[in-house]
């Protein structure tokens, strides 16, 4: 759980949600969930992080990059929370992923905390 530097502070996440960055794999996928201090672990979404590989085409999850990291958008709307956790998981077999960092802000008290 984090509390962004400031624990005794309520907070509202950013409304556009954060950014994560990950690695390009072959029919790779990432699912993000998000848990507070008030709420129990939810499912927030789920991401194709699949590059291309002629050894493995699937077109029902295709992404058109060749580059090694992709960045992912997620959206988390939280508010009134005191401290928050991030989830990032594949529960699917043979469905990896790889994580570089992820990035959400909080606003306490109209001040920005990364």
């Amino acid at each position: 759980m984090d509390d962004f530097g400031i624990g005794n502070h309520l907070k509202t996440t950013n409304k556009r949600g954060g950014t994560a960055k990950v690695k390009t794999i072959p029919n790779g996928i990432i699912k993000i969930a998000e848990k507070t201090n008030k709420k129990d672990e939810r499912y927030i979404t789920s991401k194709s992080a699949t590059g291309f590989d002629f050894a493995n085409i699937d077109f029902a999850n295709f992404a058109w990059t060749t580059r090694n990291d992709s960045y992912i958008v997620y959206k988390i709307k939280e508010k009134k929370f005191i401290e928050l956790s991030m989830k990032f998981y594949s529960d699917e077999l043979d469905r990896p992923f790889g994580l570089y960092e992820a990035i959400i802000e909080s606003f306490a008290g109209g001040y920005v905390k990364r």
